[in-house]
């Protein structure tokens, strides 16, 4: 499980690099078309949910494949190894498949029955190639996916979970608004629209948090119907040795 671990997460980090490196030479592409554009640029780091959701799943992978090497050498970087673990364990199932869930459904969903509430300066036509389309919004899943059937993640209490992913999305729409005050451009038209007023406001934030949650229950989901019964073997067995211990003090 271990070096599946750490070829998994190796790889991972390896692709994020390369789309890191993709998306950096689109940016500057798209920076080259008029003078306004950083701020705009500027704007839409802070706006886009993409990117909100590819700088949580690569800070997950880079403190999991930190964990994974410092593995290798027991006895060293106790602190940092500790430090990583807590983020990884609740980072993966709290942060990084909600959010995942939330990109994946709610992009495709209007990208496929009205574009125009995506991207209305026909920026995506013109400098997004289909491939890197998919790495930014369908790959995240599958990737979720491998990380729940190879390493099998720890997941928090859903109430735990559900208080994070309300967090998440109030902070959103916080930086979302606060960027177009500052007089930035709305990142998507739907956020536009649904920021207008506050009915629409609490309908779409309503829905984002269902989406999110109901993410991390299928993948809670998955996750014990892949592991589950594996975990109440190791359970069974530290009950077993934890009984023979007191058995001996006794």
């Amino acid at each position: 499980m271990r070096d599946r671990g750490l070829a998994l997460h190796a790889s991972q980090a390896a692709y994020y690099l390369w789309l890191d490196f993709c998306v950096f030479h689109t940016v500057r592409r798209l920076l080259r078309i008029t003078e306004h554009m950083h701020t705009i640029m500027f704007c839409y780091g802070l706006d886009f949910t993409t990117v909100w959701n590819q700088v949580l799943q690569q800070v997950y992978v880079f403190s999991s494949l930190w964990v994974d090497i410092v593995k290798a050498f027991p006895g060293r970087f106790p602190y940092s190894r500790k430090a990583a673990s807590a983020v990884r364990n609740f980072l993966f199932p709290a942060c990084v498949v909600p959010i995942n869930t939330i990109v994946l459904v709610l992009f495709w969903s209007l990208y496929l029955s009205a574009p125009h509430m995506i991207e209305d300066r026909g920026i995506m036509e013109r400098y997004l190639e289909s491939w890197m389309n998919h790495c930014l919004h369908t790959n995240i899943i599958i990737i979720s996916l491998m990380e729940i059937i190879i390493c099998a993640p720890k997941f928090p209490s859903r109430r735990r979970a559900f208080v994070t992913i309300v967090g998440m999305v109030l902070l959103y729409s916080i930086t979302a608004s606060s960027c177009r005050m500052l007089g930035g451009p709305w990142a998507y038209p739907i956020v536009k629209i649904m920021f207008s007023n506050w009915m629409s406001f609490i309908v779409f934030q309503a829905i984002c948090i269902s989406i999110g949650f109901s993410g991390y229950i299928v993948a809670e989901r998955i996750n014990n119907l892949v592991h589950g019964e594996q975990r109440k073997i190791m359970n069974a067995s530290n009950g077993y040795h934890q009984d023979c211990i007191k058995n001996h003090l006794q």
